[in-house]
């Protein structure tokens, strides 16, 4: 995927073109990994900025829009602790769930 910047943050919806975009292309990870859990993708949504780090898999990328598809395309974001105890790792739907290779993160 192309990473882009905070200052050039896209839509949602831009977001989960470029997603779906990305699951058809057979890459491994959204990003470089050479540098760790990098942001990579930059994302505005209700006054937030997120990002999605470069070592989401292609198989966390795919779960999320299978879920983005089952709930009709308007996908509840919630906001969790991460493995840290910090309060900034995006979980999804009603029931919060977390998906395993998809790094996705609210800025604070």
């Amino acid at each position: 995927m192309r990473r882009n910047t905070s200052d050039t943050a896209v839509s949602r919806d831009k977001f989960h073109t470029a997603l779906a975009d990305f699951v058809t292309g057979g890459a491994a990870t959204v990003g470089d990994v050479r540098f760790g859990q990098t942001p990579w993708i930059w994302i505005t949504y209700l006054g937030h900025t997120y990002y999605l780090n470069s070592d989401s898999t292609a198989a966390g990328v795919a779960k999320y829009l299978d879920l983005l598809q089952r709930s009709g395309g308007d996908l509840p974001w919630s906001v969790v602790a991460n493995e840290r105890g910090i309060e900034n790792k995006v979980a999804f739907g009603p029931e919060q769930w977390v998906i395993d290779g998809f790094h996705l993160y609210r800025e604070s």
